[in-house]
């Protein structure tokens, strides 16, 4: 049923880039093989691999366990791939001091008190092991950002927990989640003006607030939802100026908008003197 069979130990080879490197004494396993392993194989062999003892309820998912390894991997990687196998049909290992792991059903887990990770989990292994993480948001709002990536949660860990006041959320899940929800937050908890720029143009013939006031008349409607909720522009009187707030990448188009409406015009009205030769005006 399963064949695992240990080579000397030595270096292992170089990971992959978002890999941790094994130690140099991690001992190397040639081949994994299980076919229709039931969970009492796979925990026994979780065991011997962890030198960790195995505490279990009485009650577990009953599934076969099937994977299939055929290159050399250190223990570590193997352990990773177990771990990982036992979260995909509903299984949680969670460490329970130095010398125990707790195998529980998902739904339990996060009342287990699962590995606290204080750093980032972009440098460990992705893997199916369950811990938690506290993100603190610096711009976005904890109650409006963490709704929007529900989806990307493991719906059996019963969700997260916000701290309004802090503006922060514990989350429960696997390596590999958190990791995506940290991607994220890296990402998208940016300061609202993030590539904005302020642009000045001055204005020669009109009056800047009267130029402003046609900008927003012919910027509305489908318009300005491709400019960008984010784009503002204001006049200045004192300076004739006209203040742009927008993404450097949209300058030309305001900035040719603004010439073609800042041109000489003649009034349409003029005045002029008529003299009476005969008559008293």
């Amino acid at each position: 049923l399963c064949s695992a069979m240990t080579a000397a130990a030595q270096t292992p080879p170089a990971p992959a880039p978002v890999a941790v490197p094994a130690p140099a004494d991690d001992e190397m396993l040639t081949g994994i093989h299980l076919t229709d392993a039931t969970i009492d194989h796979v925990l026994m062999l979780l065991e011997s691999w962890t030198g960790k003892t195995i505490l279990r309820p009485q009650q577990l998912p009953t599934p076969t366990f099937a994977l299939n390894i055929n290159r050399t991997i250190p223990k570590s990687e193997a352990i990773l791939a177990i771990e990982t196998l036992l979260n995909l049909n509903g299984i949680a290992v969670v460490p329970s001091g130095d010398k125990f792991l707790k195998v529980i059903d998902l739904p339990r887990a996060r009342m287990e008190a699962p590995q606290m990770i204080e750093g980032s989990t972009l440098d460990l292994p992705p893997s199916g092991q369950i811990a938690s993480k506290l993100f603190q948001l610096q711009f976005q709002r904890v109650n409006e950002f963490l709704p929007q990536i529900n989806m990307l949660l493991n719906g059996n860990m019963g969700g997260y927990v916000v701290f309004e006041k802090s503006n922060a959320a514990l989350v429960t899940d696997s390596i590999s989640n958190l990791q995506r929800i940290e991607t994220l937050v890296n990402k998208l908890d940016q300061p609202l003006t993030a590539g904005l720029t302020a642009k000045f143009f001055t204005v020669h013939n009109a009056k800047a607030s009267d130029l402003v006031t046609k900008i927003n008349s012919i910027v509305t409607g489908t318009l300005q939802s491709q400019l960008g909720s984010a784009t503002h522009f204001a006049s200045d009187d004192r300076t004739n100026q006209i203040v742009l707030l927008s993404d450097p990448r949209q300058y030309p188009f305001f900035q040719d908008l603004i010439e073609k409406l800042d041109v000489r015009a003649d009034p349409n009205t003029r005045t002029e003197v008529i003299y009476l030769k005969h008559a008293q005006a």
